[in-house]
């Protein structure tokens, strides 16, 4: 016997769920907390249509007859359903910045902190914003050198050949995890002309050198300045490890200081030994 509005809304709930039928494998379940869905059954199976009231008794018996008629053709509805919620999820995790942020996250170990922020920036502001929804595998060769393009026309040469290149690393990660069949990144080398090289001041006369180490000897700014470029010129290391180093990482009496992996540029190391000289150990001002 088919239920009226009036038992669907005055339908308590118990200590257990339970079910009233309504006919025609359509039935309204209700849960100890008082949640009402409609279910239907088929061929020993259950498929949720949806809650009461969000879908109300004349719905819930639309919805039944629309799913028997498919049942009727053979077609397993619940396993469908759930076929397509899968596609629905691997749509969202397959898309050019779904996979290109896990590609970061798993290979950034290898980088230091600075790249993997510029490198995410860079996608985040060039790449994302116009093809970052797609899915990776439907990515063409046109589409990334419109982006590529952009950047070029701002005057970012080189910046848009490091997107190409990181864009490629990219694709060929979607062609390992089977997400991409291939690299259309690959296709624009040579599609972006290149990047006008730059020429940094350099010392290349031994001579020159011992007048550049006098001029730091005599520079009158601030002692740790002072110090810092005393320093530096002596060791041969980046800017960015003598501002980090730490004080229980250096061994005077040793004459070692011992640059963690986490402040070197290129990962892996696990530490950087730097000889540290005479000259280098009685830095004082």
């Amino acid at each position: 016997m088919a239920i009226t509005d009036i038992q669907v809304r005055n339908a308590q709930p118990k200590d257990k769920k339970y079910k009233i039928a309504d006919g025609d494998n359509l039935y309204l379940q209700i849960s100890p907390t008082g949640t009402k869905s409609w279910l239907f059954r088929y061929k020993s199976k259950e498929i949720v249509i949806g809650r009461y009231p969000v879908i109300s008794l004349k719905e819930a018996r639309i919805k039944r007859y629309e799913l028997a008629k498919e049942v009727t053709k053979g077609i397993d509805v619940a396993a469908e359903r759930k076929w397509n919620k899968l596609s629905e999820k691997n749509a969202v995790r397959n898309t050019l910045q779904a996979v290109g942020e896990e590609w970061l996250d798993k290979f950034s170990v290898n980088n230091v902190e600075e790249t993997n922020k510029r490198t995410k920036e860079r996608l985040a502001k060039n790449v994302y914003p116009y093809l970052g929804a797609k899915a990776i595998n439907e990515v063409t060769a046109p589409e990334l050198l419109m982006v590529l393009r952009r950047v070029e026309d701002r005057g970012a040469v080189e910046t848009a050949h490091r997107i190409r290149s990181v864009l490629s690393q990219i694709f060929r990660y979607a062609i390992a995890t089977g997400r991409a069949e291939r690299d259309p990144a690959a296709d624009l080398r040579g599609a972006i002309p290149p990047a006008k090289k730059k020429h940094f001041a350099a010392i290349t006369e031994p001579k020159e050198i011992g007048a550049f180490i006098r001029s730091i000897d005599s520079y009158k700014g601030t002692l740790i300045v002072q110090c810092a470029l005393k320093f530096m010129v002596r060791v041969f290391q980046r800017s960015k490890e003598v501002r980090h180093a730490e004080w229980d990482t250096i061994d005077l009496e040793a004459g070692e200081w011992r640059v963690p992996d986490e402040t070197m540029k290129q990962k892996g190391r696990n530490v950087h030994l730097v000889p540290l000289s005479h000259q280098v150990v009685v830095v004082k001002y």
